[in-house]
């Protein structure tokens, strides 16, 4: 009898899918870059990013890359939800005491621009549908930066720079249990994921049921949903 539980040990001959995925996740010309390992709960999508993070996580020395794993359901219920991926990705880079000594003001103006999450929601909702929120356009600019693409393109930069001084060719991210959170929430992580897809060095990798993915996006954004 197998236990539920994720495992590292490959118990589930997914090693051939291992090696393919880890090259395409550190590949030089492939990023920036969304993978999704779709399935349902129980097919092992948690225990396949385990061991592909190990994997990445054995070559380190040779490709300077990074990974980070990131729980989204852990994040679910909280205020500080929407900017948590972002404080995740901050915080790693910031295990390099030194880095994050020298860097200290760019960390800070990432860590305060992490609010910028609001806009993107914003931005996302009115693309989407057409149909301005003109009480959220309000409020968004009470608190943050009246221009958006500054802050936005702030944003790129000062994390390339980081990158650049941390000498990382690759960070993969890996978000789990995106499928449990909310509809909301998992929509806020995609929002989220966006902020760093102009930067090439970046990787994310979502392990969820994707039934559930469609569901959420048909019910932020009003998509009717595809008969099966």
């Amino acid at each position: 009898m197998w236990s539920d539980r994720e495992a590292e040990r490959d118990l589930l001959n997914y090693s051939s899918y291992v090696t393919v995925i880890s090259d395409i996740c550190t590949h030089d010309d492939l990023a920036p870059l969304t993978l999704g390992i779709f399935g349902s709960w129980g097919s092992g999508k948690t225990s396949l990013m385990k061991m592909l993070k190990r994997s990445i996580d054995d070559a380190t020395a040779s490709n300077r890359s990074k990974t980070l794993w990131f729980n989204a359901w852990r994040y679910e219920g909280r205020e500080e939800a929407q900017s948590a991926l972002i404080h995740a990705v901050l915080g790693k880079l910031a295990e390099d005491k030194t880095l994050a000594q020298d860097a200290k003001d760019v960390f800070d103006r990432l860590k305060n621009g992490a609010s910028v999450l609001k806009l993107a929601k914003f931005i996302g909702k009115t693309t989407m549908t057409m149909t301005p929120d003109l009480g959220g356009f309000i409020d968004c600019f009470k608190e943050e930066s009246e221009k958006i693409a500054d802050t936005m393109e702030r944003f790129d930069k000062d994390f390339a720079s980081l990158l650049e001084r941390a000498k990382i060719k690759r960070i993969v991210v890996f978000i789990d249990d995106l499928d449990r959170c909310s509809s909301a929430k998992v929509i806020e992580t995609f929002e989220t994921i966006k902020l760093f897809l102009n930067t090439p060095e970046c990787t994310f990798v979502i392990g969820a049921d994707q039934d559930k993915i469609e569901q959420a996006v048909g019910e932020v954004y009003g998509v009717p949903q595809a008969q099966k």
